[in-house]
Order: C-alpha cells, then structure tokens, then sequence
C-alpha cells in the first residue's frame, strides 16, 4: 500500500502495470483517467485499470491524503540464487 500526499493544485500523472485501488482519506479531489473526471469521495474506492494512465488531482486548498493499494510483488531473489 502507498500513501501519496499532494499540496492544493498539485497533480501526480502516473502508469501501474496491474490494476490498482485508490481512495481518498482526506481533502479534497479528482481522478482523471479514459477522458473522464472522476470526483473522489472520502471512503470511497476506485478502481484503476492495469495499464491506463490516470491523473490524481488536488482540487481543495489543503492537503489531500491518498491510499494506493497494488497486488504484491513477487518476492526478490537475491544475487547467485
């Protein structure tokens, strides 16, 4: 899980190679993604399509706190295994 902070009119563009989940914790913001605008609620959780570029977008006047949820990785293997 990722916890992403954006500052008031700050947006973060971004690509996952899975599908991924977001939702909004606190302030106040917008989902850009396949054209749309997608208003966030707190609570509330969208899905992100593997694959699809999609804009997170600060549209209050305070922080907005986010939650990312993404499958695991698979485990690392260390070097000379």
């Amino acid at each position: 899980m990722a916890k992403i902070i954006l500052e008031p009119n700050e947006s973060f563009e971004h690509i996952h190679s899975d599908d991924s989940y977001t939702s909004l914790v606190k302030g106040k913001g917008a989902l850009k993604m396949n054209g749309k605008i997608i208003s966030m609620k707190a609570g509330e959780i969208i899905k992100v399509p593997a694959g699809v570029t999609h804009t997170v977008v600060n549209e209050g006047m305070a922080l907005l706190t986010l939650k990312c949820v993404h499958p695991p990785l698979p485990p690392r293997r260390s070097a000379g295994k």
